[in-house]
C-alpha cells in the first residue's frame, strides 16, 4: 500500500477508509510513506491504529519510509520505518531499520492519496 500527499487532520479519514478493509487485517501489510508531504498527528495516530490491528490478529506492519524528516516524526510517535531491501511494497519484503533524521518537512498537498498494490 502506497500513501501519498498530506496524512492529516483533513486527509486521514480516507487514509483509515482504505486500511479498514477486511482483507487488510488478513494479512502482513507493509506502508510506502516516501510520497507523504506532511504528517501531523492524526495521521501518526492513525498508524499506530493499524499497528495495533496488525499485531492484534498476528500480523506485522512495516511502514516503509527513507525520508529522514518522516523518519523523525515515526521514531518520537513510537512507530518504527525503515526501507525496503527488495525495494517493493509487498507483504513479505523485508525492512532495513534506518537511523531517524531532522529535515524540515513543508506542507506542499492537502490531499491524499492511497494505492493499493
Amino acid at each position: 500500500m502506497t500513501a501519498s500527499g498530506a496524512l492529516d487532520t483533513y486527509t486521514v479519514a480516507q487514509f483509515r477508509r482504505a486500511t479498514l478493509r477486511p482483507d487488510i487485517a488478513q494479512t502482513d501489510l507493509a506502508v510506502d510513506l516516501n510520497a507523504v508531504t506532511l504528517i501531523d498527528s492524526s495521521g501518526l495516530h492513525a498508524l499506530q491504529a493499524l499497528r495495533n490491528r496488525a499485531q492484534a490478529a498476528g500480523h506485522r506492519l512495516d511502514l516503509v519510509c527513507t525520508r529522514r524528516d518522516l523518519m523523525s516524526a515515526l521514531a518520537i510517535a513510537g512507530l518504527k520505518a525503515g526501507r525496503l531491501a527488495s525495494g517493493r511494497t509487498g507483504s513479505k519484503a523485508r525492512v532495513m531499520p534506518e537511523t531517524p533524521g531532522r529535515r524540515n518537512g513543508r506542507r506542499e498537498s492537502s490531499r491524499s492519496t492511497v494505492h493499493q498494490r
